[in-house]
């Protein structure tokens, strides 16, 4: 299999049949937890060091990333990672790459493919889906680092919690989140309901309020 390498002062890339883009952040290894994963732009895919955490595991040899002090870290397989957010979100990390003797990284770029966008400010990072925020990140030693816990049976890719759906932003969400919502199986058959309910309330003289209590009420009562 043919490779290449390219080297820099803080980077090498190792090239088999897919690139991966490793810049050197050992700096925040030793203060990192197994929960602890860095949000990364410098990498083309998501990557773990650890087995326990994986699921749809497949072995296959995908190469090996080479950091600038010459250590090779060879890539043992494919697998995905779902995720439980603080804020009660859902994410499943699709072929993530198990690589030993690494770090946790969540590629921005394999985020973007998602469909998820990124919003810096404030000393973290916002992952957002259209208008909800899927998780954040805290910026740590210059480095977007987010706490996670596992979900070894789930298998959705991003769904909140729906007891908690009026109390973060359903009294203002938009059509498109409520499309969003919708289209991931959370309001299910009662979107249709609801967005008679969204238009009879933009009609009314007061519109904002009559919009926020008959939201409110269709879902205390229905």
């Amino acid at each position: 299999m043919p490779k290449k390498n390219k080297e820099s002062a803080n980077l090498t890339e190792e090239v088999y049949d897919e690139v991966y883009m490793i810049s050197d952040v050992n700096s925040v290894k030793s203060v990192l937890n197994k929960k602890e994963w860095i949000v990364y732009s410098g990498c083309t895919f998501h990557m773990t060091p650890f087995r326990d955490i994986l699921s749809n595991y497949k072995t296959e040899k995908l190469g090996c990333v080479s950091m600038a002090n010459e250590k090779l870290c060879a890539v043992h397989g494919l697998s995905d990672v779902c995720m439980i957010f603080e804020n009660g979100f859902k994410l499943t990390l699709k072929n993530v790459r198990h690589v030993p003797d690494w770090l946790k990284l969540i590629s921005c770029s394999a985020l973007e493919e998602e469909e998820l966008e990124g919003k810096w400010g404030k000393g973290d990072m916002k992952i957002l889906k259209g208008s909800l925020t899927v998780f954040k990140a805290e910026r740590k030693r210059n480095l977007y680092v987010c706490s996670v816990d596992y979900d070894f049976h789930a298998a959705s890719v991003v769904h909140p919690n729906v007891s908690d759906l009026w109390h973060k932003r359903l009294g203002h969400i938009s059509s498109k989140g409520l499309d969003l919502l919708h289209n991931h199986g959370i309001l299910k058959e009662k979107l249709d309901k609801l967005s008679y309910v969204i238009i009879a309330s933009r009609k009314a003289p007061q519109g904002t309020f009559s919009f926020f209590f008959k939201i409110y009420d269709f879902f205390m009562h229905t």
